[in-house]
């Protein structure tokens, strides 16, 4: 997952002596699409590190059903990924719907826990500190 967080934001997050990692990746050319096969839970932790949810955010979404596919789609010319949504697969194409989200499973997700925000402000020591 270290190496998925690396190459889908191109930034130094994890820092660490892990030179074959960093050489691997310089050798490497930038993938078009990765592939993450997980269960639910690991789904959200990940989308919730990526797209740095708030724990109370985090707890709103639910987890994905059996065998469902969440997209994060590269924003053009950014470099970071955005929550498209949940894949529907039809016979006539497919399409994204919202993932589900609120008490009812039927709330729409808030714009920005769609995208990677690039800082969160947190008082250390707040009763909700990660909560805002």
């Amino acid at each position: 997952i270290t190496y998925l967080f690396r190459t889908m934001s191109r930034t130094a997050y994890f820092e660490g002596d892990d030179r074959d990692l960093k050489d691997n990746m310089i050798q490497t050319p930038a993938a078009d699409n990765y592939v993450l096969v997980t269960h639910g839970l690991l789904m959200r932790i990940f989308c919730m590190c990526y797209l740095r949810w708030t724990v109370t955010e985090f707890e709103e979404v639910w987890n994905p059903s059996n065998c469902e596919i969440w997209v994060l789609q590269k924003i053009p010319d950014k470099g970071t990924y955005e929550l498209a949504g949940r894949w529907r697969a039809s016979p006539y194409g497919g399409s994204f719907v919202d993932v589900k989200f609120g008490k009812n499973k039927n709330e729409a997700m808030f714009e920005h826990m769609k995208r990677p925000l690039v800082s969160r402000r947190v008082t250390p020591g707040a009763p909700d500190a990660l909560d805002s």
